[in-house]
């Protein structure tokens, strides 16, 4: 069955992303399926790392669906693609960030995200860690939490002292 989207672009490939963490975070994994302008498809599943929240597994589906559409052969098919997720903090962030680099391009400027390891006395790192421990004491500029960290958090508490939750949910 078509959907409005294969209706109103039909040369985009479609990706249906998702991600999946078990309650202990140790079990996690990602998936995607790609709808292709011709109406082929392939389905991806991708082991995700030990512990990660849905969110992490999400992102992982997203940018592996991305992945495999650039180097894909049917990327010369199609005019793009649309990446369809149900977690709409995946996308917000992952938009907020490609609006930014995007910016920077537009003014003729590069930017390079570079991994490096933490606490190994890299200066601008350290203090970086350094601030953002002192930043966890100031009050909030934004009221947006995502449902994997309220989920951490509410785990955390339950697992730290399951006997008062169980006993003030009785006084309830």
């Amino acid at each position: 069955m078509d959907t409005a989207i294969d209706l109103m672009r039909p040369r985009l490939v479609t990706a249906h992303a998702d991600g999946s963490s078990d309650s202990e975070r140790n079990r996690n994994g990602s998936g995607f399926f790609l709808k292709y302008p011709d109406n082929t498809t392939s389905k991806h599943k991708v082991s995700a790392a030990q512990i990660a929240s849905n969110f992490t597994c999400e992102l992982i589906a997203i940018r592996t669906a991305l992945d495999i559409y650039l180097t894909g052969t049917s990327i010369a098919d199609s005019d793009g693609i649309i990446v369809l997720s149900n977690c709409r903090s995946a996308l917000e962030v992952t938009q907020e960030i490609n609006s930014l680099l995007f910016s920077i391009g537009a003014l003729g400027k590069s930017c390079t995200l570079q991994w490096i390891p933490a606490h190994v006395d890299i200066e601008g790192n350290e203090m970086a860690n350094s601030f953002g421990n002192e930043a966890r004491t100031l009050e909030p500029v934004t009221s947006f939490t995502t449902v994997s960290d309220a989920n951490a958090l509410a785990k955390q508490k339950l697992c730290s002292n399951p006997r008062k939750i169980l006993a003030t949910r009785i006084k309830l």
